[in-house]
């Protein structure tokens, strides 16, 4: 699913929207270009949706460069000709399609940022390294920028003077947002291992590192004993070597958790999808409290009835 630019425009339109009110907006016809040289060129991405670590057809999101998203990413764009005494700026935003296997994609601002046209650097911009709470790894992204201006106020709440920023309506619209920057199409790849002190059975950490096939054999591997052919056969057999400690060696050297392995049988027996089942997992701190792990334990099958 190579980039579709008519449905990545009103995808942006609908951000944009929210800053201001315009109407009759396309697309800008500038192009933002990033100077960092990608991981990878034009690489196949795709989305393991039933863990199999086999790369279907209809799991190909697209063809795209790769970044380093523990690295920062620079890119520049054409200045925008503000008038003459405008206190001038650009809103700098990390786009994504966070439905990339969808026929209409969902572009969500997840990065923002504003940079000064006063600012000695002119029109370059360093953006990154990412938060892998934050950014998606195999969501289309690209950088927008949109021309704004600011106005210094005071905030009698907090006491202090913020900045206040609006779009230039000038760039957003008209027949042609010719003043809006977009880079092209790219993935954010983030190497992340989970801290010991956090691997604990159903923590955000396990279930991160199990919600693909490769995520599962890059935790598996940053992590000396750890055997991916065991490991991640599914993500109920990642779940279970993580909470084990195989991921990371938690406290105490890890050890198994029988309740938290009874949990998993549970939620694979309860839930029709992977969604459904990673929330379930993520839900076990807080839903498997002792009486249920007392009674379950022995046959969580019957738990599920």
């Amino acid at each position: 699913r190579i980039r579709k630019s008519t449905i990545r425009a009103v995808g942006i339109i609908g951000i944009l929207a929210i800053l201001v009110v315009a109407v009759g907006i396309v697309m800008a016809a500038g192009g933002a270009s990033i100077a960092t040289t990608p991981l990878r060129v034009q690489e196949s991405v795709y989305r393991d949706l039933d863990f199999d670590g086999v790369h279907d057809p209809e799991e190909l999101i697209g063809v795209f460069d790769v970044y380093d998203g523990n690295q920062p990413i620079d890119f520049s764009w054409t200045a925008y000709p503000f008038s003459s005494g405008v206190n001038g700026s650009y809103r700098v935003s990390l786009i994504q399609n966070t439905t990339p296997l969808e026929d209409n994609a969902t572009w969500s601002e997840v990065v923002i940022g504003h940079h000064w046209a006063s600012n000695s650097n002119g029109t370059n911009y360093v953006m990154g390294p990412f938060d892998h709470n934050t950014v998606c790894t195999d969501c289309p992204s690209h950088f927008l920028i949109v021309p704004e201006t600011y106005v210094q106020v005071y905030n009698a709440a907090a006491d202090r003077y913020d900045y206040e920023y609006t779009p230039v309506a000038a760039a957003l619209g008209g027949a042609v947002a010719s003043n809006l920057e977009e880079s092209d199409d790219f993935i954010i790849e983030i190497f992340y291992v989970a801290p010991e002190e956090t691997c604990k059975g159903g923590s955000p950490n396990c279930v991160q590192a199990c919600q693909s096939y490769d995520q599962c054999v890059s935790s598996c591997k940053a992590a000396p004993g750890c055997n991916v052919n065991t490991a991640c056969l599914g993500p109920t057999q990642c779940l279970a070597a993580c909470s084990n400690g195989e991921f990371n060696k938690c406290g105490g050297g890890g050890g198994g958790d029988a309740c938290f392995d009874a949990w998993l049988i549970f939620c694979d027996l309860t839930t029709g999808n992977l969604d459904e089942y990673y929330t379930c997992v993520s839900n076990y701190a807080s839903l498997a409290g002792p009486d249920w792990c007392e009674s379950c334990i022995p046959n969580p099958s019957a738990c599920a009835d």
